[in-house]
């Protein structure tokens, strides 16, 4: 046997099947979490289109990267 083999056979031994239920909470936790930082990041860039020139060069950087 070799040692990828026995690495396999301890992996598969040792794994249990995780409940789809476990995983789906995990999935909508971890997309609560991204839509948080979506929010923040909304916001901070609200706050920062905000204290800048409109026709500034930092404010054409942004809405370049904005529309792609």
């Amino acid at each position: 046997m070799t040692l990828g083999r026995i690495k396999l056979e301890i992996l598969r031994e040792t794994c249990s099947k995780v409940p789809a239920s476990k995983v789906l909470q995990e999935t909508c936790n971890y997309i609560r979490n991204l839509q948080r930082e979506v929010d923040d990041l909304s916001l901070r860039l609200s706050q920062l289109l905000a204290t800048i020139d409109s026709d500034s060069a930092e404010a054409s950087i942004i809405r370049s990267l904005l529309n792609q």
